[in-house]
């Protein structure tokens, strides 16, 4: 039972991450900060976006193991790790390994929303998952959703090259400078 307490406090650590990261721009934005889903900052977030994979990806997991803020990283994932990976108005998405499979990679599996990886345990969420934000200069995410911007899209997979924010209590941020879309 404690064991299971102790993944249930890093998952909603890891989430308490995801979604402050997501409101500190609801409280520091800066005068050039584009208003919520302006024209301008979804320009800005498709900066982003290179049709070649940056060079020197690995595992999001393996990365995640030895990363530390200020750490430039290479990163293979897919969008997932919850329901809902996108955070509505703010350009910040979860992510998780590669070589967590997804629900309905399972056989008779029928989840209707694999990529949230219902199907594995907590403490393997939390160490095969982190949460990637395009930011403006300041560092506050962008004030736009990335659903749908470039292709992404839940289960999705992509590569991201970015800095390391964070990477404490299981919960890793990437401030993305490259995010390439595989299959898009």
């Amino acid at each position: 039972m404690l064991v299971r307490d102790l993944a249930c406090s890093r998952v909603v650590r890891f989430s308490t991450l995801a979604v402050s990261a997501a409101l500190a721009s609801c409280t520091s934005k800066s005068a050039d900060a584009p208003g919520a889903g302006s024209p301008s900052a979804l320009a800005l977030a498709e900066r982003v976006f290179a049709t070649t994979p940056p060079a020197g990806a690995r595992p999001l997991a393996e990365s995640k193991q030895s990363a530390k803020a200020g750490d430039r990283i290479v990163v293979s994932a897919r969008i997932g790790g919850r329901e809902q990976p996108f955070v509505d108005g703010r350009a910040v998405i979860v992510v998780a390994d590669t070589a967590l499979s997804m629900c309905n990679e399972r056989e008779g599996d029928g989840c209707p929303t694999p990529w949230d990886y219902c199907c594995e345990t907590p403490e393997s969420i939390v160490a095969n998952t982190a949460t990637v934000i395009v930011a403006d200069a300041a560092g506050t995410p962008l004030a736009t959703s990335l659903r749908g911007v470039g292709g992404l899209e839940p289960g999705r997979a992509i590569v991201v090259a970015g800095t390391v924010s964070e990477n404490a209590g299981g919960g890793l941020v990437i401030v993305a400078e490259s995010i390439h879309v595989q299959g898009a």
